[in-house]
């Protein structure tokens, strides 16, 4: 798993930042908005679901099923060790609905 961070290295609070379903994490939005944060002494972690990664070797295809981008989320969290982290995303949560909690 591919992952960008901005900010300083260890620093709590930590906010994973994820894509939309139209552009990938190194985006021009996603570059200046992570580098807003950061300048708050925020850790920002950027990561992409599968479907975007794979948009970087020319395969085209529409987002992951909810299952993908849930577990996904969680492979992040866990390989980060940060518990709680707060979570950002576009679509398909859009609502603000929480991607991940200690009890889900």
């Amino acid at each position: 798993m591919n992952l960008l961070t901005d900010g300083p290295a260890g620093a709590r609070p930590a906010l994973i930042l994820a894509h939309g379903a139209g552009a990938p994490m190194d985006s021009p939005f996603m570059q200046e908005i992570a580098a807003l944060i950061a300048a708050a002494s925020v850790r920002v972690v950027r990561f992409e679901f599968p479907y975007m990664a794979a948009r970087r070797t020319g395969n085209r295809r529409p987002p992951d099923r909810e299952e993908i981008l849930r577990r996904t989320w969680i492979e992040v969290i866990e390989a980060l060790g940060v518990s709680p982290a707060w979570s950002s995303a576009g679509s398909p949560w859009a609502d603000g609905s929480p991607v991940w909690s200690p009890t889900r």
